[in-house]
């Protein structure tokens, strides 16, 4: 008599193949569920981020507290612009959402990452100011903002938590973005305009795709 169809051992490797491959797509599709970020709404906030924010630099990109005479550390050959876009250029190649480039008036002061927060922190010196821009992987708790003050910022639906200094907090893809800045509106308005406009991606691939990035990182693979 003729067999048909494939052994049925071959059968079981092969559904027991299947079922483990669901079960990883299903424990990446957990670990990638954002985590909710909801902003500080407390008035002190933005006058506390400004007050602890680093020190204007002259001739000089401080990073991280150290003062260097130039983008590379050394003495001369560079300008506080170019130190500013190595800096982003940094930042950007770990993953994190920075403007490209910034608008004219903008340098970097100081880069701080909070690894334990998971927040990353840019001091800028800005036009007629200071700003600081946060940054966190995440989800923007919106209901936490409802019926507040809104901006449309190039398409980016900006939220105004006050006035007195600016304090705004936006979605850019996975990452929440808040500024904090004492200078004019149209200011604040340039820097946003200057992250990508992107849109937070519920979608299963993207979740998926959060989530191997999760877990390689907790594994410090890549």
């Amino acid at each position: 008599m003729e067999r048909r169809g494939a052994p049925r051992s071959l059968r079981r490797r092969v559904v027991g193949s299947s079922s483990r491959r669901r079960r990883r797509g299903g424990g990446l599709f957990a670990l990638g569920e954002s985590p909710l970020v909801t902003p500080d709404l407390h008035r002190s906030d933005p006058l506390t981020v400004l007050a602890q924010a680093a020190p204007r630099a002259t001739g000089a990109l401080v990073v991280g507290g150290a003062r260097t005479d130039g983008p590379d550390g050394g003495s001369g050959g560079g300008t506080v612009a170019d130190g500013s876009a190595s800096a982003l250029a940094a930042l950007a190649a770990q993953g994190w959402t920075c403007p490209t480039p910034l608008p004219e008036g903008f340098r970097v002061a100081d880069v701080r990452d909070d690894a334990r927060r998971g927040v990353l922190e840019i001091d800028l010196e800005a036009p007629g100011g200071e700003a600081v821009v946060r940054e966190q992987t995440g989800l923007l708790d919106t209901s936490a903002l409802a019926g507040g003050e809104t901006w449309d910022v190039d398409g980016r639906r900006v939220h105004v938590l006050s006035e007195e200094p600016w304090h705004v907090v936006w979605q850019s893809g996975d990452t929440v973005i808040d500024v904090v800045a004492d200078t004019e509106q149209e200011t604040v308005a340039a820097l946003v305009a200057a992250f990508p406009a992107r849109d937070y991606d519920a979608g299963v691939p993207a979740r998926i795709s959060r989530g191997w990035t999760t877990m390689t990182g907790a594994l410090g693979t890549s």
